[in-house]
């Protein structure tokens, strides 16, 4: 055998070899099961056998194995250390058999290997040459190296119980070149240091290797995101505090610091994770969520009894002080703010013709002290004959004097949400404003449709345009969950699209692009006498990025099967079909003027209308959403699918009748809210929400002897309860 031949054997033979005299490790360690092998844990009593048990007589091999992965799930580095000198010395804690074995440190090493550290990458042969054999293959390797699990001896020293023995562990290692960076089955030994909640370890390592805070797990979680998971708060303070931790840093699955915080904290009461919220919070303002109001949207107002009320923000902000009260949100979850401006003129004319905004002037400066109806007026302006225009005492939307100053504080609150979000003061942001926007056109009224649904501005395509236009934001998607189809969004995308391909400096690649999705309900009336607002969205226009995912009323439900001979619904049924497999009728009868609610929550699976709708949701709407990759999400969050929401009951006029066409529970919201938030990560969780429908349900309605609508009483608790669940969804994340 050459020189050589017994240099490299005596190498293998110290790296791998167990030192008969070193001890066994028997070390606390961590009970919390987890679901993938190897993965950070938490620390249980109960010590390692050194001899793996023999399967007993009855047992099955099933047995057998789910006894081996939950054995496998409670394992730490500490607990697998033996076997090793290094780390087994690490896993008792023994300062100075440590120090012996790393060979005094990295002054020793240092000296060794000519005065650098780590040596230079040479051929090997040049190496022994120069006499560092001993230091270079025998000691220097043995800091980092991995027993037979994996783990080197610094992920051990970071996988102690004791924060003081971890700390001396690490500067011991660290000072004798171990590496902090390098993984041991998908983690870096900073991560287990989180964990564990080891700051002073931590801050050793920070110093050692710059950038440390930022570095990734297998998973994609960063030490930030393992710390508050966890719940080390310390962890989480001195990460924050050395400025190169990136707080809104996701992991692979897209979970932020606020989805996985206090997630795997053991035993620990709901209050003890209410206040690690609370700090976190405290500590990064960019997690809170914008929250924009303003009294202004509260001036507008109509002449007679009105769904769409000033009533609506404030059953909201009422639903949100009690949920706090609970304990269940915290003030300083929110940026809560009045102080933003109105829209300017410029901001209204990228989605609105200047002849309709001249109209909303005048109006404006004309209107007196009483309300007037506005479809009516509009008409008139735009030349419609008299015997064509709508009845005044039918328009279901009004101009009131505080009308227009309230549409452009909500078109100015979007505005601002938007750049806030843009700037990353806030992830995200919701803009509890009205009047709502989605079926105001570039006209007002969209062609076709009877009047323009409440809507005076449409919000959300003057913020989406605004992103486009101001803040180079390319890919912007509005998707909107109302009830009723957004078809003023529609036509202001699809004439922008047309605008913005015509210019001479398009490139399909390289320009903004615009994507609008809508969930809703559709039916002409051809086979059920029910005509639902405003008729439209029963198609897509994939040329222009507009993609309509129509859900059937549930008073089609039984005749789901059924030929109809009106357009409307019969491609209601054919493009919904698939996504249900039949439901029965579930009618709202009013009788005198009052409403009997139907019960939602113990119908048979076949019969809602909310399973064939968040399936719609979840199998149509969000891998369209997705393959679009947006920069930016604006939502047009309509409320009025929820379960007896006066929005969407289908008026049968021959048999005096009222339908649900939709039941929609708080908790699907919020699941709808997840699922745009887990899209939202391939834009940092750029998400805007902007307030549309949702009005509550009757309770008791009083008709005048002329047969007009005297009084109307709806209860809002239900719809405030939707909202609620959609912001909470925007707090916590996907």
């Amino acid at each position: 055998m050459s020189e050589l031949d017994a240099v490299l054997a005596h190498a293998s033979s110290g790296t791998h070899a167990r030192d008969d005299d070193a001890e066994r490790t028997q070390s606390v360690v961590d009970a919390t099961p987890r679901t993938t092998p190897r993965a950070l844990r938490v620390r249980t009593e109960t010590p390692r056998e050194t001899t793996e048990p023999e399967r007993g007589a009855g047992e099955t091999f099933a047995d057998a194995l789910e006894h081996e992965i939950e054995r496998t799930r409670c394992e730490t580095p500490v607990m697998t250390a033996g076997g090793m000198p290094l780390h087994a010395a690490v896993a008792r804690g023994d300062r100075e058999e440590v120090t012996r074995l790393v060979g005094g440190g990295r002054a020793e090493a240092r000296t060794a290997v000519g005065e650098t550290w780590p040596p230079p990458k040479e051929p090997l042969q040049t190496l022994i040459d120069q006499g560092s054999r001993e230091a270079w293959m025998i000691r220097a390797p043995r800091v980092d190296q991995r027993n037979e699990r994996g783990d080197t001896a610094l992920v051990v020293a970071c996988a102690l119980d004791d924060s003081e023995t971890c700390e001396e562990m690490v500067r011991i290692l660290i000072d004798a070149g171990a590496d902090p960076r390098m993984m041991s089955n998908g983690f870096a030994p900073v991560h287990w240091a989180c964990q564990f909640g080891h700051v002073k370890a931590i801050e050793i390592m920070m110093l050692a290797s710059k950038g440390i805070e930022r570095v990734r797990a297998e998973d994609g979680s960063t030490p930030l995101l393992v710390a508050a998971e966890y719940g080390q708060m310390a962890v989480v303070r001195a990460l924050l505090e050395s400025g190169n931790a990136n707080p809104m840093a996701r992991d692979g699955r897209g979970r932020d610091l606020v989805s996985v915080l206090g997630a795997k904290m053991q035993r620990q009461s709901q209050s003890a994770k209410l206040e690690l919220r609370r700090e976190l919070f405290r500590r990064v303002p960019s997690l809170r969520l914008a929250l924009l109001s303003h009294p202004d949207c509260e001036e507008h107002v109509s002449f007679k009894p009105h769904q769409e009320s000033p009533e609506r923000i404030v059953a909201i902000f009422e639903e949100l002080r009690r949920v706090m009260h609970k304990g269940e949100l915290a003030q300083e979850e929110f940026d809560e703010t009045t102080d933003f401006g109105l829209a300017e003129p410029h901001d209204i004319l990228r989605a609105h013709s200047e002849a309709y905004v001249r109209v909303l002037a005048e109006l404006s400066s004309n209107v007196g002290h009483t309300p007037i109806a506005f479809t009516p007026y509009c008409q008139n302006q735009k030349g419609v004959p008299e015997k064509l225009q709508k009845d005044p005492e039918n328009s279901d939307t009004f101009f009131s004097p505080g009308t227009l100053q309230a549409a452009l504080r909500a078109a100015g609150g979007v505005i601002h949400a938007i750049d806030r979000v843009m700037d990353g003061k806030n992830r995200n942001a919701f803009v509890c404003c009205r009047p709502p926007g989605h079926h105001a056109g570039t006209e007002g009224a969209t062609e076709g449709a009877p009047s323009s649904g409440f809507s005076i501005l449409n919000n959300a395509m003057i913020g989406a345009l605004h992103a486009i236009e101001e803040r180079n934001c390319m890919r912007v998607a509005v998707v909107d969950f109302d009830v009723h189809h957004g078809n003023g969004t529609e036509e202001i995308a699809r004439h922008w699209l047309t605008k913005q391909r015509a210019r001479e400096d398009y490139h399909r690649h390289r320009s903004a692009d615009l994507f609008f999705t809508s969930i809703h309900l559709a039916d002409d009336g051809s086979s059920s006498g029910i005509n639902f607002y405003p008729g439209t969205g029963v198609v897509d226009d994939v040329v222009n990025n507009i993609v309509n995912v129509v859900v059937p009323p549930m008073w089609l439900a039984k005749g789901l099967n059924a030929t109809a001979n009106g357009e409307t619904g019969e491609r209601a049924r054919k493009k919904t079909k698939r996504y249900s497999e039949g439901s029965d009728d579930a009618p709202v009868h009013t009788k005198n003027g009052s409403s009997q609610q139907p019960s939602t929550d113990h119908q048979p699976p076949s019969a809602g209308g909310r399973l064939e709708w968040m399936k719609a949701f979840r199998e149509r709407l969000i891998p369209a959403l997705r393959a679009f990759g947006p920069e930016l999400i604006v939502v047009s969050a309509g409320f009025d699918a929820a379960a007896s929401d006066v929005g969407n009951l289908g008026v049968d006029a021959k048999r005096n009748t009222r339908h649900q066409g939709v039941n929609l529970r708080p908790e699907d919201y919020a699941d709808m809210t997840r699922a745009l938030l887990g899209v939202a990560n391939v834009c940092d969780g750029r998400v805007v929400s902007i307030l549309e429908g949702g009005y509550g349900h009757l309770m008791n309605m009083n008709v005048a002897k002329d047969g007009s609508v005297a009084e109307v009483t709806l209860g809002r608790d239900g719809f405030a309860k939707c909202v609620t669940a959609h912001v909470k969804a925007l707090l916590v994340g996907a």
